[in-house]
C-alpha cells in the first residue's frame, strides 16, 4: 500500500513496513545474502544489525519512540 504524498512514518512504523517488504521478496535472493532493515533489527540470525546512535543526540528523543 502506498502512502499519500507527504505522509511521514515514525521509525517503528517504518521498520514494520520495511520488514514486511523484506519478507515478501527475500526468497527471490537465491544467493541467501544477509539483509538489513536499518530500523527494524534482524529478520534472521545471519542478518546485519545497524545502529543509529545519532537519534540520542536529539533533545526531543524518547525511548518510547522505539
Amino acid at each position: 500500500m502506498l502512502l499519500p504524498t507527504g505522509t511521514q512514518l515514525t521509525p517503528p512504523e517504518a521498520a514494520v513496513r520495511v520488514g514486511k517488504a523484506i519478507e515478501k521478496v527475500r526468497d527471490l535472493d537465491k544467493s541467501n545474502r544477509p539483509w538489513e532493515n536499518s530500523l527494524g533489527g534482524q529478520g534472521k540470525a545471519t542478518d546485519c544489525f545497524e545502529s543509529h546512535p545519532y537519534r540520542f543526540i536529539d533533545p526531543k528523543f524518547k525511548l518510547s519512540d522505539f
